[in-house]
């Protein structure tokens, strides 16, 4: 099928889109086909079995099914917990459960049931002669949670890390959470309120070749290479790790992994690995029985989903053994294909010991990363640290083997042409189907969330705009031959709401690139913060001033996927690009270069017209301190209510740690930061700007 009449469209496939240049561009007819075959691959649910209700709009109109005889409203079991002031809740008196009957309603069968429900996530049942029937209800806020500094007006600034990039004396060639507990306390000093992290969703523990943060197993699991290993306190207790870590070539290796300018993940895995290995067997034996408890509770807690996930880890491992390759669940013999198979449940009870160790390691990590979010709170941070969501799962991975049916598996989502990758992107992660997001009751949606504003003061939903849109694109395609799928925005970004209210936690959208209309509305009323980069906030003539931001945003100089400030300058990334073959023609190149050019002159001027900077700028100039710390001082002065600054930028880094649109051609996720944690705060110049940052931000 190559072509399809527009009448025939599935309304949720945009048959043309304005691009990041303001010009209407047509979807080709053989992407348009695609996207509607996968589409109407899964069925949409006719009869409706979850409505989301914005409780503030009063009581939720339902019609009661032909031949019902009685109905039940099962609510939620946090629901009275979670009671805001909004119409709609019910008070602490009232039952969790409510019965009646069609003899409540006008008439017995086109009747309309009306009911009061609370925030969360409710179970109306029906009854008749013929069965049951079920709706999901989810009572969800007008907008999501802000912390009262925030909501007053008080603006913060923070530290934006790539977790994996610090070095420290003591780590072993990775940034570990004791990194960030003790770069926390450090930051706290110079006035900083908020530390953003790189998603830290699981990988594969099989493989340490699979890097990316934004490519995970699974999004509501953590990646255990972040443990610190002599952090875990039954090292003390087990000898056969001591004697392993004081071996001279194991010490060896540990120096060496730490002295690398990248992350060489294989070498950190193959370090932690044993020792953890070790440990778990020593745990079961030496632990407290309080540390027994507190993880048996987490195991009971982490229910069906946990265990899951652990058998995934499990059998992948096992088939790395005879094929001595990682391989993806679609390449498992087809009876492991199923987690909820006879030889999967089998494969779970013959090897508990090994699913139990997977636990632990997530257990470990939630208790690490928890340790830094309570220090963040006794050091007197406002918010603390930020996550960060990836926008979709890596196809082999556990999340997918979990829950095959809710993913376009044979598809990719990306980005189209934009000022950053003018190629466009092609990410490889499938995206969700709206029908079976629907269709499930928004389950896995809202557990995602949940899962990712657990130990943290704000979460940051990278490409925030899959709430609305997403760029598809059909087997086989690059960033340029997809079309937007829209997906039903309400209901997602109620239920986003509602989970950012019950774990008080800030929400912050990633917004850049082709943003529409739609979501930047949705993001303010909402009190979604959006993501303002410095050199994108321009007028034709000029940067914007900083009294032009919107207060509910958050303010950097770069991302992780853009050039440092020093990059910037030097324009080194322009010259990668060119390099890897990027652009689409030397002239594009040159343009950027020519871009560049103007957008370092404005820059200049704005430091110059704000009193920042003295002088005049030349084509020649270099970046100096005083153009660094006026820059950061600038963005300091918005109206934004976070402003974030990188690292990098303050000790000169001109590589930046992602290059998109490239894999194998640039390394990716893996450069180090030059200056280690005990040392970040210790140099002049950094203290000189973190004291000008917080005083432009006070004011």
């Amino acid at each position: 099928m190559t072509k399809i009449a527009l009448h025939q469209l599935d309304a949720r496939i945009a048959s043309h889109y304005v691009d990041a240049w303001g010009k209407r561009r047509v979807v080709a007819p053989s992407t348009l086909a695609a996207l509607a075959q996968a589409l109407g691959a899964v069925k949409a649910d006719e009869g409706g079995n979850v409505q989301v209700h914005r409780i503030s709009a009063g009581p939720i109109q339902i019609t009661v099914p032909l031949g019902c005889c009685r109905w039940t409203l099962q609510l939620d079991s946090c629901a009275l917990l979670v009671q805001s002031n909004q119409h709609g809740g019910l008070s602490q008196k009232e039952s969790a459960i409510q019965i009646g009957s069609p003899s409540q309603v006008d008439g017995l069968d086109a009747a309309t049931l009306t009911l009061s429900i609370p925030l969360g996530y409710h179970l109306l049942t029906f009854f008749s002669d013929s069965g049951e029937r079920q709706l999901r209800l989810i009572g969800v806020p007008d907008q999501c949670y802000l912390p009262q500094a925030v909501a007053r007006g008080k603006r913060s600034w923070g530290m934006a890390l790539q977790l994996y990039t610090l070095r420290s004396a003591r780590n072993w060639g990775i940034g570990d959470f004791t990194d960030l507990r003790e770069f926390v306390a450090a930051a706290a000093g110079q006035g900083v309120d908020i530390v953003g992290l790189n998603p830290l969703h699981a990988l594969y523990p099989a493989n340490a070749f699979h890097i990316s943060p934004y490519s995970p197993s699974h999004r509501e699991y953590l990646n255990w290479l972040y443990l610190d290993v002599e952090a875990i306190p039954e090292l003390a207790l087990c000898a056969p790790a001591r004697e392993l870590m004081a071996t001279d070539s194991f010490s060896r290796s540990i120096v060496a992994a730490r002295e690398t300018g990248s992350v060489d993940y294989y070498a950190v895995a193959g370090l932690k690995r044993p020792i953890l290995e070790r440990l778990f067997q020593s745990f079961r034996v030496v632990a407290s029985p309080d540390r027994q408890h507190a993880f048996a509770e987490f195991v009971q807690g982490g229910g069906a989903d946990l265990q899951r996930h652990a058998l995934f880890d499990a059998v992948q491992e096992h088939f790395f053994e005879p094929h001595r390759q990682v391989l993806p669940w679609q390449q498992w013999p087809l009876e492991y294909q199923d987690p909820a198979s006879e030889s999967s449940r089998k494969f779970a009870c013959d090897h508990a010991d090994r699913l139990s160790f997977f636990c632990w390691l997530q257990w470990l990590a939630e208790t690490q990363l928890e340790a830094a979010q309570q220090e963040c709170r006794r050091v007197g941070m406002r918010i603390g640290l930020y996550r960060d969501l990836a926008v979709g799962a890596d196809r082999g991975g556990s999340e997918i083997w979990r829950s095959p049916d809710l993913f376009c598996q044979a598809l990719s989502v990306g980005a189209p042409p934009d000022a950053v990758a003018v190629q466009g992107q092609n990410w490889g992660l499938p995206p969700l189907h709206p029908d079976a997001i629907q269709r499930d009751g928004y389950r896995r949606f809202a557990a995602m969330l949940r899962a990712n504003m657990r130990h943290c003061g704000a979460l940051r939903i990278d490409h925030v705009m899959a709430l609305f849109r997403l760029w598809w694109i059909p087997p086989g395609g690059c960033g340029t031959d997809g079309a937007y799928v829209h997906y039903p925005l309400a209901d997602m970004a109620g239920i986003v709401a509602l989970e950012s209210q019950r774990q008080q936690c800030m929400v912050i959208g990633e917004d850049l690139g082709t943003v529409p209309e739609e979501i930047r509305h949705l993001m303010a009323d909402n009190q979604m913060l959006s993501y303002r980069v410095l050199m994108f906030e321009q007028h034709p003539d000029r940067l914007k001033a900083p009294c032009e931001y919107p207060a509910l945003a958050l303010a950097s100089i770069s991302t992780h996927d853009m050039p440092t400030l020093p990059g910037f300058w030097q324009g080194d990334d322009i010259t990668l690009r060119d390099r890897l073959e990027l652009f689409d023609s030397p002239e594009q190149a040159q343009q950027q270069y020519e871009k560049r050019h103007a957008d370092k002159q404005k820059l200049i001027e704005a430091l110059i017209q704000a009193g920042l900077y003295q002088g005049e700028f030349n084509e020649t100039m270099e970046l100096t301190d005083r153009i660094v710390l006026g820059s950061h001082v600038y963005l300091a002065r918005s109206s934004a209510a976070i402003m974030m600054c990188q690292p990098e930028d303050w000790f000169g880094e001109r590589r930046q740690v992602n290059l998109p649109g490239t894999s194998d051609e640039y390394a990716n996720w893996q450069r180090k930061l030059a200056v280690p944690v005990e040392q970040m705060f210790d140099q002049a110049f950094v203290r000189e700007l973190c004291q000008a940052v917080s005083a432009a931000r006070q004011s």
